[in-house]
Formats: structure tokens, sequence, C-alpha cells
């Protein structure tokens, strides 16, 4: 990985205010999970929040952690989607079908464990805020979230510093209720371990670019 956006794609095969407002309702992954599992990682030196739950309507996933960079790079960095097939051996091929004011609609060819499907997912974005993201399969399901960028104390101004929260809720469909939810719990905190080390690979090669 390579960029945060593919971290989100990466997932399933994935505020304060109005979680509606942006035309993605998050509110179930935005209240709290009562009975969640919560562990602190590191990848590399950086900590890790993950948190996770398992009920009837589905799995809950989420992390927590900081990038050295700027929210501004941070966020042109993890929206950078157009590059997801040549940074994820999951991905075969993605390329924006739609993109109107702050909606945004990707169309992927992806593997999921051992299947090969063609998803849509819609996207809205407030910059350098927030973006919600949204996938509806009927043979997968329903796959949505949010990415929150908040700025975070720096060493000295010119090197800020970044706090992200990713969150995710996954309503299996047919083939979902055939695939072992706490298998796709663990295969969606690999994916993700793995894809926060490489964003943060790549939030140091562009701070070190703009230095």
């Amino acid at each position: 990985m390579k960029k945060l956006g593919c971290l989100v794609l990466f997932v399933l095969m994935a505020g304060a205010g109005n979680a509606s407002a942006a035309g993605i309702d998050t509110a179930a992954v935005e209240a709290g999970w009562a009975g969640q599992r919560t562990s602190w990682r590191e990848v590399g030196e950086t900590p890790v929040i993950w948190r996770e739950l398992l009920r009837g309507d589905g799995a809950f996933g989420g992390v927590s952690f900081t990038a050295p960079l700027d929210r501004k790079n941070v966020w042109a960095l993890a929206t950078d989607f157009t590059q997801l097939s040549k940074r994820s051996g999951k991905i075969d091929t993605v390329y924006i079908t739609e993109q109107e004011g702050n909606r945004m609609t990707l169309q992927m060819v992806a593997h999921i464990l051992w299947y090969r499907l063609s998803l849509e997912f819609e996207i809205f974005l407030e910059p350098e805020e927030i973006f919600r993201f949204r996938v509806t399969n009927e043979g997968v399901g329903e796959f949505y979230g949010y990415c929150r960028f908040q700025d975070a104390a720096g060493p000295t101004v010119g090197t800020g510093r970044t706090g992200i929260d990713l969150a995710t809720h996954y309503k299996p469909g047919g083939l979902g209720q055939r695939m072992l939810l706490k298998q796709l719990m663990i295969l969606e905190r690999m994916a993700l371990m793995h894809g926060i080390e490489s964003f943060l690979d790549s939030c140091e090669a562009r701070r070190a670019r703009i230095q």
C-alpha cells in the first residue's frame, strides 16, 4: 500500500454532526460499539489502536493512528484512488465512473478470498476532513464506513502530523453469509495493518520531498 485509499478498498475484499449529510449514513459506525474489543499494536514505531465487534447485524472494524505529515498532504495521498490497481495485488482494475461535486463513483475488479468480483464504490468527500464510502453487492452484502482526518501536534511548524480514524461496518449478503465473519475480521485486520505500514512509508517519502 502505499495509499490509505487502497487501505479502505482492501478491507472488504470495505464525526460529529449529521452523519447522513454527506449522502452515506455512517451513524451506526460513528456511534459507540458496546462490547467492542480493543487492542494496541505497533506498526514500525507508530502506535495503532485496533477495535472490532461481531454481532447479529454484521462486523465492525476500525483503526486509529497518527501519520507523520500535515493534513493537506495526507488527504492527497489518501484520496488518490486511481492508482490503486498499481499498488495492490488484490485489485485488477479501478477507475472513476462518475465525479460531481463531492460525490465520486469507483468501479473496480478485485479478489476477495477465492472470488473475483466487480464492485462499485460510492464515495462522498469533505475535503481534508472526512470521506465516507459504501459498496452494495447482492452477493457480497453491504460495506460502508468513514475515514476522518484531524490535525495532531507536530514537533515544529511545517512538519505537522495528522490523526486518522477509519471505521467500517460489513453486513453480509448471500456470498458473505457463506464466509465466516470471524475469518473476514482477521483478514481485515491483517489488510489494515499492512496498509498502514505502507501508507506511513508514503507519508515519510512525501515529507522528505517537501522539506
